[in-house]
């Protein structure tokens, strides 16, 4: 269950990866890479390896040439806050295995069963019996939850499968948890076991298949999970290409981008990838990043194995870092943009013996191959924080020594709208409204967002793309746009072929002009959306709540990039945010128009980009600025920057601000008089309350 900590709701993950190298692995190998019932305390308090302090990693991050956002220090934790203050549990513990079918098993899990010969390991027949036995798992897909792919029962879970013997080994290990997700891709496999008394909903699980002939013995699974209604965290187990050299590091980069575009969300028109639509992203698994030494000459292949033994023999884990691959691929955006993770102060994790204490292989560079990224929507890097990311040594059955991180997690906060407690004023604004427009109209104030200065900086790929951006949000009824019969009865016609072809004929949802020909467009003007507060006369919820800004080519009929903006916390910038009252006033006076007209559309100060104010246009509004990456299954594809207002208004507000940027971009001297018959936006009050948990 989460706690409650100075009203934020946190939640406390541990995050595991293993390659299993097609062995069954012992109790003992389980229970050091599980702690019994998710202690937390197991595992923070004990650690052999602590995280590296603010400056360690600092400096270190600066010596590997990090210099923009991605190279920013990551919020540490205090592991005995957690653990001590408020509880000694995980919530969540999730369990990434690659090569992880096996046909031997241990002694303890064939007791009661016929007695099956093991063949001795290292034998013709062993070879014979594993290689049959990796084949027939190469295109296998099951989920193990599901009652349709999975018998269970109390003598299926006794049976010796290799599925059952990890399933059995995790159930020992944590009797308080219940699986959430448990799928099965050809060799890999991807288990996340819950505490009971947390909310988590299984959005869906998918997987992607990257190997040689589209095998499943290279590629990936992924889980995206709503945790307690408002945040979305999603967590991808992935194998990629092995062994060393430039042309297998492109094909890892290729490979991480293939999975997130192979298991791009459902529920997205676009089928925007997951690590775009969550709160939260984790990538975790045998990503075979290796140790890629820089010298003045080239090395051979025994010259560069014998250096890299050298700095793990004198534990020089900074040069190790600085040669890493993955880190070289984060720094110059080749892959998986945005993900962050930590410095690996710690021995490598491959290639080792099978044996309890590490010992290194003399044909192979020691590299850390087993990583853990994540990636935090923006606005929310406050949300992880790590507490303990250590390999497992005591790890025995397996040329790979584990890696396990634990994470605190700040979940998204629920988003309470009421209305102003003046009711005398609300009354009066109904009234007005009857009398005026007696048609009627929403008199609640809803979100608007004002975006100007919209620019794209595309990389060149062949031919100018004729770009535009088209906006989404999630939920998709926050901004989606009303069409007329025509429009309904097109847009069937046009989604026979393709969903894409209803947006690009601009009906569905609010998009910008189509520039021709450009690496480079620029947007004139402001765009104005209108974030619904209700559908049908049921309440939006706004809590989680994300808004798309995609960049579409509507030549090649294809997405360009997309930059993902935490929606949820424009509509809140302090904790409790309260309106400045506004007084109605049936005929504004004449220096009241001059003041309006003066203070249409003012300009922030440098020192108040962000105002930690929401009030009404009348008084106040709150701004960004934002460059970002635009990213595409996980690349760098260019950037994205552009100016933001955002105002709680009335639609009769909104129309007045809209009607007064027409009349002046038409230069219509004699505005002030229409502007005084526009209504004006009575007083709202916004609160932030957190659910019980």
């Amino acid at each position: 269950m989460a706690y409650s900590d100075g009203g934020s709701c946190k939640i406390q993950v541990l995050v595991c990866t293993a390659n299993l190298g097609n062995t069954c692995p012992d109790r003992e190998s389980i229970a050091a890479l599980i702690p019994e019932d998710g202690c937390t305390s197991e595992v923070c308090d004990s650690s052999k390896y602590p995280l590296p302090t603010m400056d360690e990693e600092r400096a270190l991050r600066k010596e590997m040439g990090f210099h923009d956002d991605s190279g920013k220090c990551l919020n540490h934790g205090d592991p005995q806050k957690y653990t001590s203050a408020n509880k000694d549990y995980f919530d969540i513990i999730v369990c990434g295995f690659q090569e992880a079918t096996f046909t031997e098993h241990n002694e303890q899990f064939t007791s009661g069963s016929k007695s099956v010969s093991n063949p001795q390991r290292g034998s013709v027949i062993h070879s014979v019996k594993k290689d049959i036995h990796t084949a027939k798992n190469f295109y296998k897909t099951k989920d193990h939850l599901n009652p349709k792919q999975a018998n269970i029962t109390e003598t299926h879970r006794r049976s010796t499968s290799d599925s059952n013997v990890i399933g059995n080994l995790l159930r020992s290990r944590c009797p308080s948890y219940n699986f959430s997700v448990r799928y099965q891709r050809g060799a890999m496999r991807l288990e996340i076991l819950v505490r009971e008394g947390l909310e988590v909903e299984t959005i869906s699980v998918r997987a992607q298949n990257t190997g040689v002939m589209y095998a499943a013995n290279k590629g990936g699974i992924i889980a995206e999970l709503l945790v307690e209604k408002f945040t979305r965290l999603t967590f991808c187990s992935a194998h990629l290409q092995a062994h060393e050299g430039e042309d297998n590091y492109q094909q890892r980069c290729r490979m991480a981008s293939a999975i997130l575009q192979g298991t791009a969300s459902e529920e997205s028109p676009l089928h925007l990838d997951l690590s775009v639509t969550s709160h939260l992203t984790f990538f975790l698994g045998d990503l075979n990043f290796r140790t890629d030494l820089k010298s003045e000459r080239k090395l051979t292949k025994e010259e560069h194995i014998e250096r890299v033994h050298r700095l793990v023999e004198t534990k020089n884990w900074r040069e190790l870092n600085k040669a890493d691959e993955l880190f070289k691929a984060l720094k110059q955006n080749d892959c998986l943009i945005g993900f962050k993770t930590l410095p690996c102060l710690f021995p490598p994790t491959y290639k080792v013996e099978r044996q309890r204490k590490l010992s290194y292989s003399k044909q192979r560079r020691p590299s850390y191959t087993d990583r853990i990224v994540w990636k935090v929507m923006h606005d929310m890097g406050y949300s992880v924080r790590p507490l303990a990311y250590e390999p497992v040594i005591d790890f025995s059955t397996s040329d790979h020594k584990p890696l396990r991180g634990a994470f605190e997690i700040t979940l998204n906060k629920a988003i309470e709208l009421r209305r102003s407690s003046n009711r005398v004023m609300d009354r009066r604004m109904q009234l007005y409204r009857q009398l005026r427009y007696p048609t009627g109209g929403p008199t609640n104030a809803s979100l608007h967002l004002f975006i100007s200065n919209l620019e794209c900086r595309i990389e060149k790929r062949g031919n100018p793309p004729d770009p535009f951006i088209v906006f989404l949000s999630n939920p998709l009824e926050l901004i989606r746009l009303k069409s007329n019969r025509w429009q309904a009865f097109t847009n069937n016609i046009r989604g026979i072929a393709s969903r894409k072809r209803i947006l690009l004929h601009g009906t569905g949802f609010p998009r910008t002009k189509a520039m021709r020909s450009t690496n480079h467009p620029q947007w004139a003007g402001e765009t104005h959306l209108a974030i619904k507060m209700e559908e049908n006369g049921k309440p939006l919820d706004l809590s989680g709540a994300i808004l798309f800004l995609v960049v579409m080519d509507r030549t090649a009929n294809n997405i360009i990039g997309t930059f993902p903006l935490n929606l949820a916390n424009l509509c809140i910038a302090r904790e409790h945010v309260e309106h400045v009252n506004s007084q109605i006033e049936e005929k504004p006076s004449s220096r009241r128009r001059k003041s309006l007209m003066r203070n249409l559309r003012p300009k922030a100060p440098a020192s108040h980009r962000r105002s930690n104010t929401l009030v009404t246009s009348n008084v106040s509004d709150t701004y960004w600025q934002f460059k970002q990456h635009l990213a595409k299954n996980g690349k760098h594809v260019g950037w994205v920057s552009f100016s933001l207002s955002c105002k709680w208004l009335t639609d009769f507000a909104a129309l007045r601000v809209s009607s007064t940027q027409r009349l002046l971009k038409f230069g219509m001297k004699k505005s002030q008089s229409q502007l005084a018959l526009l209504p004006r936006a009575p007083s709202m009050k916004i609160s932030r309350s957190t659910a019980n948990r």
